[in-house]
């Protein structure tokens, strides 16, 4: 079954600017999810939440997610897309 609650924890800078259009205008309902957004204060903070569960997406500072990734294997965490490449055409996932 899939989820249609998501806990979505993303650092307010520039680059996120796609997602909190999308959060307030609507088209996550459109979908059928609720977003359920966490404010965050930094990459490390949410990277931490998504390796104990808190938060099922996370966006922040594209460095941090690659100093965490070898040490999370065990906990699940991938990347899977930049958010400042997505976008009609634009979205490239990464590995």
């Amino acid at each position: 079954m899939e989820k249609t609650v998501l806990n979505v924890s993303v650092v307010p800078a520039v680059g996120a600017a796609g997602f909190f259009i999308a959060l307030h205008d609507g088209p996550f309902a459109q979908e059928g999810l609720t977003v359920r957004y966490i404010p965050a204060v930094s990459s490390k903070a949410v990277i931490a939440g998504q390796i104990k569960s808190q938060h099922d997406i996370t966006g922040g500072n594209y460095v941090s997610y690659r100093r965490q990734q070898p040490r999370s294997r065990r906990g699940g965490l991938r990347d899977v897309a930049c958010h400042q490449a997505s976008g009609p055409g634009g979205h490239r996932p990464m590995g």
